[in-house]
C-alpha cells in the first residue's frame, strides 16, 4: 500500500569527527544488561484479516504515547482450533470497525466504518499480541478522537470494568506481561522514554495511560486501568533491554538495527561496527520488521548533541560542525543539557561532519579576554559578551580583574551580558528613551509618561546605535496602574491596571469610582494596542442599581447584578432609595445576572398563606418546626416577614446562575405538527386526565443513539433499575456530585434517576444546551423532577426524560420574548400550560414514544422551547408569571384549545385553515378564524413578519394591548374569541 505522510518528522542524523575522547555518558543502548525475548506479533495475514475491506489509506505521526483500552466484550469465545488464540474475534472486531460501527469525528459529522480497525495491536486473553491498523510502525488509528495521531492504541479483549453494573473479566498475568513487552519493544525501537511525562494535544500525561484519561469514557475499565502504573514501570525495564537487541530474518545472512522508529540494515554479521559485535542477535518475522521503513541519513540542525553508538563522546553541532564536549557530568547539565537530549547514531553517521573545536567548561564567575581582547564573564560554564566598556563599567566591574585566557575559544557562547531592568539608555544622538526590562527594551511614548513614572533625564545613559540594536523592542512603556486614559480622538475612557485596559461605561461610573474627567490623559490612537483589553471596570459591590425605563433594581456583587426579588427584600438589607443609582439600558446590558440578592442572615421568613416559618441560615431557608424551637431561639414574631411562594423557593439550594438574554420564539410554526395536533385531538380520551390535582408531564430533554449518558445531583439520589413491566430489580444510592455513566443500551429495561428531595436538582453532565453571555459559557442542564433513560423502539433512541410536576416544568420554559409586562407574561403563561395540557390530555404529541412533549433545543423537534431549571432561576420574573396564573387552561367546547400563536401577524391575525393545514377549517377551531386586529400603536417587525404564520394570538399585538391597560385574560379572548379560562386543579 502506498503510504501517505501527513506529520512523520524523520529524524536527521549528524555526525562529527572526534579529536579527542573527553565525555562522559556511555551510550544508551550499551546500559542494557538483559536479553528479553521480544514480542511475537500475529500479523494481519496470520489472523485472516480480509484484505479486501480496507479501505483507509494509511497516515503516519511520530510516536508520543500508548493509549490502553478494552473492547468491552461481553463474550469471550477461544478460536474452536484448540490453538488457544481469538482470531475469529479480531476477525469480528475489525468487521465492525471497518463496515458496521457508526462513528463521529472531531468535528461531529458521523459516518459509518473506519475503512480499518482502529486499534494499532490487540491482546487476547491468553496474552497473544495482534497487529491491527495496517500500515506498521507509526500509522495513525482510529481508537481515541482527539488523540489518534503519535499515540499507539492497543486494547485488551474483554470487559475489565468491575462496579454494580459490570462483570470484569480475569486480567491474566499472559495480558500484563504481553502489554509490558509490547510498549517496552515499540518504545525502544522508537527512542521513547515512557517514564516521562509530556505534553499531548493541550494535556499532560504520562507514557503509557487509559482512553479516559484522554476522553469521557469508563475505558479501558477500572481493573486494568489500577494496573497501569505496574504495566509503565515494567515496559520502561523492558525497553531499557531491547535497545541492546540485533534481528535476523531465519536463513538470511542480513543483521538489522531498529532505532528512532526507522531499522538499519547490515549485510551480514562480518559488516557489523564493532560496536555491535557483542549485541544480542535474536529472530524476528518479516511481517514484524516490514512495520519499520529504512533511514535515510539526514543532517540534524545546530544544538543538537550526538554520541556514536557504544563510545562515550558526546558531540555538540554547531554552524555545521561536531564539537567534542569535554565537560563532568555536573558540567554537562550546567550547561543547561540533559542525558535524555543525546541521540545515538552510527560512525557512518559523525562522519558527514567536519570537526570543530573542542568544547571546554569555562571557570565560573570569572572575567576573562580572548585573542580579540573581546571581554566576557564565565557563567554556568559559558562565556557571555559584554558588548561595550561602557557596559562593564555600568554594571560595577573592574579592568584589573580581567585576565587573558587561551582557551577562551572552546568556551560556548552563552547570551550577552546586558543592562539590568530600569536602565534608561537612549542611542547616541537620537531622542527616542527606553527602559530596559527583562533583557528588552521598551519604549516611552511621551514626556509627560517618563516624568509621570518619576524617572529622571539624568539618569539616561547614551549608548552606541549598534549596542541598543542587540536588545529586541517589547513594546512601550505603559501609564502606571490607576491612570485614565482615551486616545486624541476618541470618547471612550479607560482604566489602566495590570497592564491592561479597563473600559469605564460611563461618567456617572467613573465619579462613582473617585475619579474625575480633568485625570485623563490622551494618548495616540495606535498606543491604545499597548494595553490588553481587560475587564470592563463596573459599580463596586454593593452598588444600587437600576435604569430609567424599568422598575427593577439590582445590586452588583463581583461584577454581576442581582436582583432584588420584593420590597420585603430592599428593605430587608437597609437598603435605602436615595442610594440607587441610574443607568442607561444598555450599561445595564453588560452585566451578566448572577442570581437574586437573598435575606440577610437570621431573618425569619414565611410563604403568604402558609404557616410554616424559616430562618435564613448561609443563604437557605431553614423550617423552625416548632414555636418552642422559635421561642427559644429568642426570635420574635412581629419580625417574620410574608413573602410570595415563587420568592420562598429561591432559598431552597439556589445556584447563583447568570441570565441569559432571552430571545423571542415562535411556536407552532410546523404544519406537520399542527397536522398531528388536530389528528391526535380528535381521538383523544379526555378521561386520560384527573382533573383537581396538578398532573406530571414527561419531557424528552435528549437522546443518544451510541453515546454514553452521565448524570449527577446536587445532592444525594438513587439510581433504579427497572424491568419493562415496572418491577424494581436494583437500587444504587449516590451522594451529592457523584456521577453515574450509562453505557447506551437498547433494552426493553429501564432506568430512573430519584432526588432524595424536591430540593435536588439533577444534571445530565452529557447532554450540551450552551449559551454564551458576554465572555462566559453557560450550560442549561439542570433538572428538577425524576430523570428517567428509556429507550424508544419508535425512534430507535435511547431517550433522557423529564418526569415533572406540570408547574414545575413551565417555569423552565423560555417561550416568551424579551418583553417583561407582567400581563404579557401571565398570557404567555397560559398559552404555553394550554399547550402542555392539551397533550398532557391526549395521552402526548409523539405516537408510540415514551414521552409527551420534546425538550425543542438543538434540533429536538418543534414542541417548546425548554431550558429547565436554570432558566427557572435567571429568569425569576418569567418564572413567577406561571406561579400567578397556576392551574389556568384555555378551553373551546370543552377542550384545552391549540393555542397557536405568532410573533407578529403583521396587522391582522390569520386564519389557521388558509396559513397551517386544513385541518383547522373545522368549528372545531373557530377561534383561529383570524380578522383579529392589532391595536392601532403596535409596533411590528418586518423580519418577524415574514418569519411568522400569523395564526392565534400575535406576541407584538399582545404586548400592546398590556401596555394600554389590558389584563392576560382580556388578551387571551380578545386573539381566541369564544374561548374560556378553566382552572384546572
Amino acid at each position: 500500500m502506498k503510504r501517505k505522510t501527513i506529520t512523520r518528522k524523520i529524524k536527521k542524523l549528524i555526525v562529527l569527527d572526534v579529536i579527542f575522547s573527553l565525555i562522559v555518558f556511555p551510550s544508551t543502548i550499551a546500559m542494557a544488561e538483559a536479553n528479553p525475548s521480544i514480542p511475537k506479533i500475529i500479523s494481519r495475514e496470520d489472523w485472516g484479516a480480509d484484505e479486501s475491506k480496507m479501505t483507509w489509506e494509511a497516515e503516519y505521526a511520530d510516536i508520543k504515547t500508548f493509549i490502553i483500552h478494552h473492547t468491552a466484550s461481553t463474550t469471550l469465545k477461544e478460536d474452536s482450533d484448540g490453538s488457544g488464540k481469538y482470531k475469529e474475534m479480531v476477525q469480528n472486531i475489525y468487521n465492525y470497525h471497518t463496515n458496521g460501527k457508526l462513528w463521529k469525528d472531531g468535528n461531529g459529522s458521523s459516518y459509518t466504518g473506519f475503512g480499518d480497525v482502529g486499534y494499532n495491536y490487540l491482546i487476547d486473553p491468553e496474552g497473544n499480541i495482534y497487529e491491527g491498523r495496517d500500515g506498521g510502525n507509526g500509522v495513525i488509528g482510529g481508537h481515541a478522537s482527539g488523540f489518534n495521531e503519535g499515540s499507539v492504541g492497543i486494547s485488551v479483549i474483554g470487559t475489565y470494568q468491575e462496579d454494580s453494573n459490570y462483570d470484569a473479566n480475569k486480567l491474566s498475568n499472559s495480558i500484563l506481561t504481553s502489554l509490558g513487552k509490547l510498549i517496552g519493544w515499540i518504545a525502544a525501537n522508537n527512542n521513547i522514554n515512557i517514564n516521562k511525562t509530556i505534553e499531548f494535544k493541550g494535556k499532560t500525561i504520562d507514557g503509557v495511560v487509559g482512553h479516559k484519561d484522554v476522553t469521557a469514557t469508563l475505558c479501558p475499565g477500572n481493573v486494568l486501568y489500577d494496573e497501569l502504573g505496574d504495566i509503565q514501570s515494567t515496559a520502561y525495564s523492558y525497553s531499557k533491554e531491547y535497545k541492546n537487541h540485533l534481528y535476523q530474518i531465519k536463513g538470511k545472512d542480513a543483521i538489522y538495527a531498529i532505532s528512532g522508529g526507522y531499522k538499519i540494515k547490515f549485510d551480514s554479521k562480518d559488516a557489523l561496527p564493532s560496536t555491535y559485535k557483542d549485541k544480542e542477535i535474536e529472530y524476528i518475522t518479516k511481517s514484524q520488521l516490514a512495520a519499520y521503513e529504512y533511514k535515510d541519513i539526514k543532517k540534524y540542525p545546530d544544538g543538537t548533541l550526538l554520541q556514536e553508538i557504544g563510545e562515550n563522546t558526546v558531540y555538540y553541532l554547531q554552524n555545521g560542525k561536531k564539537r567534542p564536549l569535554g565537560a563532568t557530568e555536573t558540567e554537562f547539565m550546567s550547561l543547561g543539557f540533559s542525558k535524555d537530549d543525546i541521540i545515538d547514531v552510527l560512525e557512518s553517521d559523525l562522519d558527514i561532519y567536519e570537526t570543530g573545536d573542542k568544547i571546554l567548561f569555562g571557570p565560573e564567575g570569572t572575567l576573562i579576554k580572548d585573542a580579540d581582547a573581546n571581554v566576557y564573564y564565565i557563567e554556568n560554564g559559558k562565556k557571555k559578551l559584554f558588548t561595550s566598556a561602557q557596559l562593564f563599567e555600568h554594571l560595577g566591574y573592574s579592568w584589573t580583574k580581567v585576565k587573558a585566557d587561551a582557551n577562551a575559544a572552546y568556551y560556548l557562547e552563552g547570551d550577552i551580558m546586558r543592562y539590568p531592568d530600569e536602565t534608561l539608555v537612549r542611542a547616541a544622538g537620537a531622542s527616542d528613551v527606553y527602559l530596559m526590562n527583562n533583557g528588552k527594551r521598551r519604549k516611552f511614548i511621551s514626556a509627560d509618561l517618563f516624568l509621570k513614572l518619576g524617572y529622571k533625564w539624568k539618569d539616561v545613559i547614551d549608548i552606541d546605535e549598534s549596542e541598543i540594536n542587540r536588545y529586541q523592542i517589547a513594546g512601550n512603556v505603559i501609564y502606571p496602574d490607576g491612570t485614565l486614559i482615551r486616545t486624541t480622538n476618541g470618547s471612550t475612557v479607560y482604566l489602566v491596571q495590570n497592564e491592561q485596559k479597563r473600559e469605564i461605561t460611563s461618567e456617572t461610573l467613573l465619579k462613582k469610582l473617585g475619579y474625575s474627567f480633568a485625570n485623563v490623559v490622551e494618548i495616540a490612537p495606535e498606543n491604545l494596542s499597548d494595553y490588553a483589553n481587560g475587564a470592563r471596570a463596573t459599580y463596586p459591590d454593593g452598588t444600587l442599581i437600576k435604569t430609567k425605563t424599568s422598575a427593577a433594581v439590582y445590586q452588583v456583587e463581583g461584577s454581576a447584578k442581582k436582583e432584588f426579588t420584593s420590597l420585603n427584600l430592599f428593605n430587608a438589607i437597609g437598603a435605602k432609595w436615595s442610594n440607587v443609582i441610574e443607568i442607561e439600558d444598555g450599561e445595564m446590558a453588560l452585566y451578566t445576572t448572577g442570581g437574586t440578592v437573598k435575606y440577610p442572615e437570621g431573618a425569619l421568613l414565611r410563604q403568604n398563606g402558609g404557616s410554616k416559618i424559616y430562618v435564613m441560615k448561609n443563604g437557605t431557608a431553614n423550617w423552625i418546626s416548632s414555636a418552642e424551637e422559635f421561642l427559644a431561639a429568642g426570635y420574635k414574631w412581629s419580625a417574620v416577614m410574608d413573602i410570595e411562594p415563587l420568592e420562598m423557593k429561591l432559598y431552597v439550594d439556589m445556584p447563583e446562575i447568570p441570565a441569559e438574554e432571552k430571545k423571542e420564539e415562535v411556536s407552532e410554526d410546523d404544519t406537520t405538527d399542527e397536522k398531528e395536533d388536530v389528528e391526535e385531538e380528535q381521538s383523544a380520551d379526555d378521561e386520560n386526565v384527573s382533573l383537581g390535582e396538578e398532573p406530571n408531564i414527561r419531557v424528552a430533554l435528549t437522546s443518544s443513539t451510541e453515546d454514553n449518558i452521565i448524570i449527577t445531583a446536587d445532592g444525594n439520589y438513587s439510581v433504579k433499575y427497572y424491568h419493562a413491566d415496572g418491577t424494581n430489580y436494583k437500587t444504587v444510592n449516590k451522594t451529592a456530585g457523584q456521577n453515574t455513566v450509562v453505557p447506551y443500551f437498547n433494552w426493553d429495561k429501564y432506568i430512573r434517576f430519584v432526588p432524595e428531595s424536591d430540593n435536588v436538582i439533577l444534571q445530565v453532565l452529557s447532554y450540551n444546551d450552551a449559551y454564551q453571555y458576554g465572555s462566559t459559557a453557560y450550560n442549561d442542564n439542570r433538572f428538577r423532577g425524576v430523570i428517567e433513560l428509556k429507550y424508544s423502539s419508535v425512534s430507535n433512541k435511547l431517550w433522557v426524560i423529564e418526569d415533572v410536576p406540570l408547574e414545575d416544568y413551565l417555569r423552565g420554559i423560555s417561550e416568551a420574548t424579551t418583553r417583561t409586562d407582567s400581563e404579557y407574561l401571565k398570557a404567555f403563561a397560559i398559552i404555553t400550560r394550554t399547550y402542555a395540557m392539551n397533550y398532557i390530555v391526549k395521552g402526548g404529541k409523539h405516537t408510540g414514544e415514551p414521552f409527551m412533549l420534546k425538550n425543542s433545543r438543538n434540533g429536538n423537534g418543534n414542541d417548546q422551547q425548554y431550558k429547565g431549571y436554570s432558566f427557572e432561576m435567571r429568569s425569576p420574573t418569567t418564572a413567577n408569571s406561571y406561579g400567578q396564573t397556576e392551574g389556568q387552561v384555555i378551553e373551546y367546547n370543552d377542550k384545552p384549545i391549540v393555542a397557536a400563536y405568532s410573533s407578529d401577524s403583521g396587522g391582522v391575525t390569520k386564519d389557521a385553515c388558509q396559513v397551517l393545514t386544513p385541518n383547522y377549517c373545522t368549528e372545531d377551531y373557530a377561534y383561529l378564524r383570524g380578522g383579529i386586529k392589532d391595536p392601532e400603536n403596535t409596533v411590528h417587525n418586518a423580519s418577524s413578519i415574514a418569519a411568522s404564520h400569523g395564526a392565534g394570538m400575535s406576541a407584538t399585538g399582545a404586548y400592546q394591548m398590556a401596555l394600554n391597560g389590558s389584563d392576560w385574560e382580556e388578551i387571551i379572548k380578545y386573539y381566541y374569541p369564544g374561548v374560556e379560562i378553566e382552572e384546572y386543579y
